[in-house]
């Protein structure tokens, strides 16, 4: 179940989520042009990606992992860079340990 909340503008037609509201402001691709992590170059042949947990733009190479976030409502696994993977499922884990 999701929290929603309407704008005040009697005119707006939007909603937003809670979730919607907590997910990154991501990276202008146009304003990237090289990986976040390798700083590779980016080109015709080596395309850009977001990362969906921290909104950031990687090489395929950099962000070949996929994982669930429900925070977000990514409720299937979306893609995400290596680094936010890495401390995803190392939260998951210290969260299992604990329980």
């Amino acid at each position: 179940m999701s929290s929603s909340f309407s704008q005040n503008d009697p005119f707006s037609k939007t909603t937003f989520t809670v979730a919607s509201l907590l997910r990154p402001e991501r990276d202008d691709p146009n304003t990237v042009h090289q990986c976040s992590h390798c700083q590779k170059p980016f080109s015709l042949f080596k395309r850009k990606y977001h990362c969906h947990n921290c909104g950031k733009i990687f090489c395929s190479e950099c962000s070949n992992s996929k994982i669930g976030l429900p925070q977000l409502e990514y409720d299937k696994p979306v893609q995400v860079c290596k680094t936010c993977y890495n401390n995803l499922v190392q939260r998951e884990f210290r969260l299992s340990v604990l329980t």
